[in-house]
């Protein structure tokens, strides 16, 4: 995983390339594709103006990762067990939601 950050950091756009290949990596939607939220699936995403999956679980990670930030800064290390499933689930649906959009808007970027 270093490894992909290292490499894809040499390019312009490094941060959001960087960001892409080691959640690709570490969460390969190739492999994930069967569990794509249903929501995201019946999402059309044909519709301006709207947030749409990606944008719902962005916002569900950022959630989560403050709360478990929050909760470790306050020394209540016993809530950061719960949340970890959920942190995990955002950041694979988001990764499923890219993809998804990217296969109904063009080419895949991962």
């Amino acid at each position: 995983m270093l490894r992909i950050i290292k490499e894809a950091a040499k390019t312009p756009g490094s941060d959001t390339l960087a960001h892409i290949k080691a959640i690709a990596a570490a969460y390969p939607p190739e492999e994930l594709e069967a569990n794509t939220d249903p929501d995201t699936l019946r999402f059309d995403y044909g519709r301006t103006g709207m947030d749409n999956p990606h944008d719902w679980w962005c916002e569900a990670q950022l959630m989560v990762c403050r709360f478990m930030r929050q909760a470790h800064d306050r020394g209540l290390a016993g809530l950061l067990t719960d949340p970890e499933y959920a942190r995990e689930r955002a950041t694979v649906q988001r990764a499923l939601a890219d993809r998804y959009m990217d296969l109904q808007h063009g080419t895949a970027r991962i």
